[in-house]
């Protein structure tokens, strides 16, 4: 059996920031029409009770954490590659560097292919 679209099954994640703005409408709607506890909401929304809280200070989910990522292969690098994509945007679309060719003239002339 194919379960409906929108319909969530047990211990599935609610996905994106509509579905997160979706539970917390819900949980707040429960909230003010039944008057449960964030425990009681917590049980019903399968979510932690620091979510429930959440959804009841604000209508809207905070926003998620960017954690900077780290890019110690192409570090050296950098630079360079900036230097060939801003290069690209005057020219035509069929003339920019993709990843592949970036990676072979990375190679070709500084030798940066066999670094791991």
């Amino acid at each position: 059996m194919i379960p409906a679209v929108g319909v969530r099954r047990r211990g599935e994640v609610d996905e994106g920031m509509a579905g997160r703005v979706e539970l917390f409408e819900r949980i707040r709607r429960d909230r003010r029409l039944e008057q449960l506890s964030v425990r009681a909401l917590a049980e019903r929304h399968e979510v932690h009770r620091r979510t429930v809280r959440q959804a009841l200070d604000s209508a809207l989910p905070p926003p998620r954490k960017a954690y900077p990522r780290p890019a110690p292969a192409i570090g050296p690098w950098t630079a360079v590659i900036d230097s060939w994509l801003e290069a690209d945007e005057r020219v035509p679309r069929k003339q920019r560097h993709t990843a592949r060719r970036i990676w072979q003239r990375m190679g070709a002339e500084h030798g940066a292919g066999s670094v791991r």
